[in-house]
């Protein structure tokens, strides 16, 4: 039976959220839109995103499938003329969409080092400013940038990821700042290990391993909603997700 959605904490809230398509954003798009918001969903692909979106709705959600491009100041401009023009200004912005790739700093191939850049920071950085004049012009609004340990950390062949969310992060706090005079909440969420397809897309030549010990996704979705939920006046500013236990050896 679907949902009551009408008596969800999200209801009447129009969601922007990036990198719907799978992973930890499709688990979140799911997650927000029990909780009632109204999901607009962007990602390159637009049959995954429009899949994520068809069983939002078969369940009773509302959710809509646009095509984004992050790494794209045109896409991202794209996105946010159409959602405004059918949605109105948006709410919550949730930016999900990331890349990695892990070689030694001499071994990337073209333009993989520059790519994370693009998507990971610059990505960010596009959708938020998009997102804020609408926000400001609420008085209202949460920003939510999922980031990653990595920004906290080092690893070999991390140079590209690892340097990438260490912006995100600073880019974050930094956000925090700026818009916390104008009602705005700013959130920096920062995942260790989860159980997606990221580890075996993001290290050439890995084969599948085991990640049962991992975070899934639907968890970390859950403390976006618990974030977005928070008491008004207050801000969560920023919260690690780790799994308990440890990689089988």
């Amino acid at each position: 039976m679907p949902a009551d959605f009408t008596a969800r904490p999200l209801h009447n809230k129009t969601v922007w959220l990036t990198g719907a398509s799978r992973g930890i954003g499709r688990a979140t798009a799911i997650e927000l839109a029990k909780a009632g918001a109204n999901v607009v969903l962007g990602a390159r692909s637009i049959e995954q995103t429009e899949q994520v979106a068809e069983a939002i709705r078969a369940n009773g959600g509302a959710a809509e499938a646009h095509v984004l491009d992050v790494a794209s100041w045109e896409s991202c401009q794209a996105f946010a003329r159409e959602a405004i023009e059918r949605h109105g200004n948006p709410s919550i912005l949730v930016n999900s969409a990331g890349i990695g790739t892990f070689r030694p700093v001499d071994k990337f191939l073209d333009d993989e080092f520059e790519q994370q850049f693009r998507v990971n920071v610059f990505g960010t950085y596009y959708m938020t400013r998009l997102a804020l004049a609408g926000m400001k012009q609420l008085g209202d609004g949460h920003i939510v940038n999922v980031s990653s340990l990595a920004g906290e950390n080092e690893a070999p062949m991390g140079t590209g990821y690892f340097a990438s969310k260490h912006a995100v992060n600073g880019f974050t706090k930094c956000l925090l700042q700026d818009v916390r005079g104008d009602g705005i909440r700013v959130t920096l969420v920062c995942p260790g290990s989860v159980d997606t397809r990221f580890h075996i897309d993001s290290h050439p030549g890995m084969h599948e391993r085991d990640q049962t010990w991992m975070v899934p996704a639907a968890q970390i979705a859950r403390s976006i909603l618990h974030v977005l939920t928070a008491p008004a006046g207050t801000d969560i500013s920023k919260i690690d997700v780790r799994p308990l236990a440890k990689p089988k050896k």
